[in-house]
């Protein structure tokens, strides 16, 4: 049976990543592990039901979203069902906040970009440094999936993002099950995973960005083949 991923996220052919994750399937196509996409705009998910018919969730970069509640939607049902979810720079934002507001049960959750009043929890905010078309140096965490799927202890991750998680809410963020899998050399979290989910990787980089090269991610490849495999 054909392996079928969501692509939630609002389309633009002038973003890059959105550019290179159609790449990434174009070479997908000629592997063992080809897969079809299809993307789904936030604003037209309205439940859970809307996404009953995909074996993954990648929800992919590209905030704000033209609904919030959409891109959370995509994830708790993703993050509930067990069904395989990469989040990729905004994708990775917006994990966290889910978790925060439908797991750990905090209110006024919000992200800087988007918060105009200056109330609520900030748990995205700008980074101390822009990460704008740059890259850097990332520690992978032992027995990680990313680490299992590099095959590596480090690798260099590319970004086009100016915000990340918040570090005030850092050590109240991670606990037995949401755990930080990958830092630059200041300690600073880039990617997540959930241990008591089958495949649940969120990434504050953009590994897409590989297919710009004519390669796919090795996380890409592990993400489609554990949704291959639901």
């Amino acid at each position: 049976m054909e392996t079928s991923i969501a692509l939630v996220g609002d389309f633009s052919e002038n973003i890059i990543a959105h550019q290179a994750i159609n790449q990434t399937f174009e070479l997908l196509a000629n592997t063992d592990t080809p897969a079809k996409a299809t993307w789904i705009s936030t604003e037209t998910i309205t439940s859970a039901h809307d996404l009953n018919n995909y074996n993954g969730i990648w929800l992919v970069p590209g905030s704000p979203y033209q609904s919030l509640n959409g891109a959370l939607t995509a994830i708790q049902h993703a993050r509930t069902k067990g069904i395989p979810y990469f989040g990729s720079c905004a994708g990775f934002q917006h994990a966290i906040m889910e978790y925060c507001a439908n797991v750990l049960g905090w209110e006024g959750v919000t992200h800087e970009e988007i918060n105009e009043t200056g109330q609520g929890l900030e748990i995205i905010s700008k980074l101390s440094c822009s990460l704008m078309e740059e890259s850097e140096q990332l520690l992978l965490a032992t027995g990680s999936i990313l680490a299992r799927a590099y095959q590596a202890d480090s690798f260099r991750g590319t970004y086009h993002c100016n915000y990340g998680l918040n570090p005030n809410y850092r050590d109240q963020l991670f606990n037995t099950h949401l755990t930080a899998t990958a830092f630059n050399e200041q300690n600073d979290i880039r990617a997540l995973e959930l241990s008591n989910h089958p495949f649940f990787v969120a990434t504050l980089f953009q590994p897409e960005r590989s297919a710009l090269k004519g390669q796919i991610s090795p996380i890409i490849q592990a993400f489609i083949k554990a949704a291959a495999n639901t």
